[in-house]
């Protein structure tokens, strides 16, 4: 307990806190426990030097330093410590300037805080970005604090930055399916760039990755170095097993209980015969995600780390519940009693086919005097306010590829406090992936009828009015109309 206390204070700069904990028996099961901590003065650091460091300046590695010392310690960030009592004179309307009964809050700037184990973490970080830049020997030594007075210290961070060191050269040896200029592009090696074994490992990932796009998913990539006698210069040499090609035996699909396993073998881009490709199994998971039906999915080969000619392939698909319902109601002034219901259906005939009913009722209770009349004389079926929508989603059909095609059905009865609008439609949607873009084609049929309280003619009505949303409401003529449109967008 007293080691958690002292970092505590240490972690708002008070170095030199102490603490102690100690409790007395007074009874049988019964002690009390008293803590004791003398916190000493706050430290601030007034410098933070760099001796040695050249490559790196001074203020750049006194920002490294900072972005840790603000995520960790306290006071760092947009928020600081509430006032009490600040907090008590705005909410109590308590007169300013009063005689504080509450101590003010602790001040504290992180960028100023020494607190040892962040420093010690912000000079890993330092010490990573060094030979990130090519310099493998450099030592960043732990952080030296010196007193000025009681309250102000300066910290000073050795570096020994050691030579920097080059890429001289790069040599390949065993490709023979791949160029070693498709390789060398690939590895992103630039002869002079400074190297480090992050650099090294990463371009390793990278032609590994390019030999098993190709196919040779078993292909080993292992570089050395050698370096010279003032190591200035590195270079790489690179030993290739290629291994060869692996084509897919069978795809076998796990964990597909309700949805039609042909289906989804349907939409996986692997078939027997052909070579096996990474892009190909991600491109699959996202056409087989892309179901509602679907949680999750995972495309890849059986035993990856088994080496074989012919492999099967596996499709692991986890499955969402295939009906949802979901129920809604309220009251209010505004537009009375309302309830409604969300129904979907999320695969029908086990081809990922979504259906969605959403129903919604509101009856207006409570009208204002003047209208009362006209709202009685209406019938229920007018007076009764919906909104009432179908849609059929099939994401995938064997004749149109991945073009997925929207079916949606609507019925709405809106009241106004001067007119009634009924509005029945349908709309028939393809959405078709071509690469970057995506093309949407639909058409739109919709039959609607304009029913005006007063006697007034449908242009006095828009003239009247102000409202933008009553406006769109009316761009049609009165009584029924129906209207067809036909939409295309990229």
């Amino acid at each position: 307990m007293p080691a958690r206390m002292k970092d505590l204070s240490r972690k708002h700069g008070f170095l030199h806190a102490r603490a102690t904990a100690q409790r007395k028996l007074i009874a049988p099961g019964e002690a009390p426990l008293s803590a004791r901590i003398d916190p000493g003065p706050q430290v601030k650091v007034s410098l933070v030097s760099f001796p040695g460091a050249r490559h790196f300046s001074t203020a750049f590695l006194r920002e490294q330093l900072t972005s840790y010392l603000d995520e960790d310690l306290p006071g760092g960030g947009l928020l600081n410590t509430v006032d009490s009592q600040v907090t008590g004179e705005i909410m109590g309307g308590a007169p300013p300037g009063q005689k504080r009964e509450l101590p003010r809050p602790q001040e504290q700037d992180p960028d100023r805080t020494y607190y040892e184990p962040t420093y010690q973490e912000a000079i890993k970080h330092i010490a990573e970005l060094y030979q990130a830049a090519g310099f493998l020997a450099v030592r960043v030594d732990a952080p030296s604090l010196r007193m000025l007075d009681d309250a102000h210290a300066t910290v000073s961070i050795a570096v020994v930055e050691g030579p920097r060191t080059l890429l001289h050269s790069v040599v390949l040896h065993g490709q023979e399916q791949l160029s070693t200029q498709e390789l060398l592009i690939s590895s992103g090696f630039v002869r002079g760039a400074p190297f480090s074994y992050l650099a090294l490992e990463e371009a390793r990932v990278r032609m590994q990755e390019l030999y098993q796009e190709r196919g040779y998913m078993f292909a080993r990539i292992e570089p050395s170095v050698r370096f010279s006698e003032d190591r200035t210069r590195a270079e790489v040499s690179v030993q290739i097993v290629e291994s060869f090609p692996v084509r897919v035996g069978d795809v076998l699909v796990q964990g597909a209980e309700r949805t039609d396993q042909s289906f989804i073998e349907s939409l996986v881009q692997l078939k027997r015969g052909d070579v096996f490709r990474p892009s190909k199994a991600r491109e699959s998971e996202h056409s087989v995600g892309a179901l509602g039906a679907i949680a999750g999915v995972s495309v890849q080969l059986e035993e990856p780390d088994l080496p074989a000619r012919v492999k099967r392939v596996l499709v692991v698909v986890s499955e969402r519940s295939n009906q949802f319902l979901d129920f809604s109601a309220g009251l209010s002034t505004g537009q009375g009693a309302r309830a409604g219901f969300d129904y979907g259906y999320r695969n029908l005939f086990g081809r990922g086919i979504g259906l969605n009913l959403r129903v919604q009722f509101a009856y207006q209770l409570l009208v204002r005097e003047d209208l009362q009349p006209t709202f009685n004389s209406l019938l229920f079926s007018d007076r009764l306010e919906r909104n009432i929508s179908l849609g059929l989603l099939i994401p995938r059909t064997p004749y149109l590829g991945s073009t997925r095609i929207n079916l949606d059905l609507f019925h709405v009865r809106d009241n106004e406090t001067q007119f009634g609008l009924d509005k029945n439609g349908v709309t028939l949607a393809f959405t078709e992936p071509l690469g970057r873009f995506t093309l949407l084609e639909a058409v739109d049929l919709e039959n609607n009828n304009v029913d005006v309280f007063e006697e007034k003619s449908l242009l006095e009505l828009i003239e009247s009015t102000t409202d933008p949303r009553l406006q769109r409401l009316l761009r049609v003529p009165e009584g029924n109309t129906t209207l067809v449109a036909l939409r295309l967008s990229a």
